[in-house]
């Protein structure tokens, strides 16, 4: 029974006894109205995505990346947070977002648990659809490579396709035992293009880069940003309490404890530290994304929902994609206090390069493109 039905059927059953026909009409007048209005409120948030943040979506990025969320922006108007426990995110940010007018709608059409929605054709319409987060985005990301790996030796069953799963190395290659071809495989435009942390040193009164094996893997890259880009900005960023909610090794705070009060003491050093937002973005040279790539030996990127870039010059003369680096129309870094385990668990201080990014006229799985692909591993 459709919507309309039941809820016309139940008003009927209270009302039975002293139906008219006119009544009836009310009845139906004013169920129709309810859906025209709903059906209307759909429409504002079914624009065509064209990957663009509207002022009121960067500001719910920028609340939501207070908490342990994992964010993807569906449409110009949607934005979906996957969290471990929704009705605590929910408890969490209501009050946030009703004093910037968002309105919470528990029974809403496509969204079982809810979601909070603002209507602002001026600043930009914004629905926050809250999700269960299912599985690690490492675990997505090797789904992924898996999915693609398939696809790709159906299409070239010539062909060696392997993938790197959890492990180092190109996300994908494709061989025919002498030529080989490595690719970097990214779920999301959204997604970090690489990443660090830092630390702050109690002693010396400054920051510097924990030296991870990723960190390593990429210092000549990674140290050029901390130094050229990023420290000049850390260098006002002092640590001169003693709060237990510092995690310290060694005179260094390397990120924030798990306990209670950890929420606070962040909103404190968010206050301090970037004027009260989430995080601070400091701009990069898109060469620099493509380079963390490039020096893997990789030639090619694909972004799902995206498409397939190259990472070098003789990439694109080969293949006819356009380079990752003249496709992106904004590159930068982003430093934040970064959760791990929940709004009073583990952070870390993270900086990570992000970009937004044109659409490729090519996808990796397209006939045109696998035929260049096999001309390429037969020459």
């Amino acid at each position: 029974m459709s919507d309309l039905k039941k809820i016309l059927k139940e008003e009927y059953d209270k009302k039975k006894q002293n139906i008219t026909p006119k009544l009836l009409m009310e009845m139906i007048y004013d169920e129709l109205k309810h859906f025209e209005k709903e059906m209307i409120e759909e429409e504002i948030f079914e624009e065509e995505f064209t990957g663009t943040k509207t002022p009121n979506m960067e500001r719910a990025f920028e609340i939501l990346a207070d908490y342990d969320v994992d964010l993807e922006q569906l449409k110009n108007t949607i934005l979906r947070a996957r969290t471990d426990d929704r009705q605590a995110l929910k408890d969490q940010i209501e009050p946030i977002l009703a004093e910037l007018g968002y309105v919470w709608q528990p029974n809403a059409p496509n969204a079982s648990f809810g979601r909070f929605v603002l209507k602002d054709r001026a600043n930009g319409n914004v629905m926050i659809l809250l999700k269960p987060r299912s599985r690690r985005a490492a675990d997505v990301g090797a789904d992924y490579e898996r999915t693609v790996a398939e696809v790709i030796s159906k299409l070239l069953p010539e062909f060696d396709v392997t993938t790197a799963g959890f492990g180092a190395g190109s996300d994908l290659s494709i061989s025919n035992g002498v030529k080989e071809l490595k690719l970097e495989l990214k779920t999301a435009s959204g997604a970090d293009f690489g990443q660090f942390k830092v630390k702050y040193n109690l002693i010396d009164k400054n920051w510097e880069p924990i030296r991870t094996y990723k960190f390593v893997e990429n210092e000549e890259l990674y140290s050029s940003i901390f130094v050229d880009v990023l420290n000049p900005y850390l260098s006002t960023m002092n640590i001169d309490d003693q709060s237990p909610n510092y995690k310290i090794k060694n005179d260094y705070v390397v990120g924030l404890n798990r306990m209670e009060g950890t929420r606070e003491k962040k909103l404190e050093l968010q206050s301090q530290w970037f004027d009260g937002k989430g995080d601070i973005k400091v701009a990069i040279k898109p060469e620099l994304v493509q380079e963390n790539y490039a020096k893997k030996g990789d030639s090619l990127i694909q972004i799902k929902g995206r498409g397939v870039y190259a990472l070098t010059s003789q990439a694109a003369d080969v293949f006819s994609v356009p380079e990752l680096k003249d496709s992106i129309k904004k590159s930068y870094v982003r430093f934040r206090i970064k959760p791990h385990s929940g709004s009073d668990g583990v952070h870390s201080f993270t900086a990570a390069l992000k970009i937004s990014i044109n659409r490729s006229p090519l996808n990796l799985d397209d006939d045109d493109f696998l035929a260049r692909i096999e001309s390429y591993l037969l020459s």
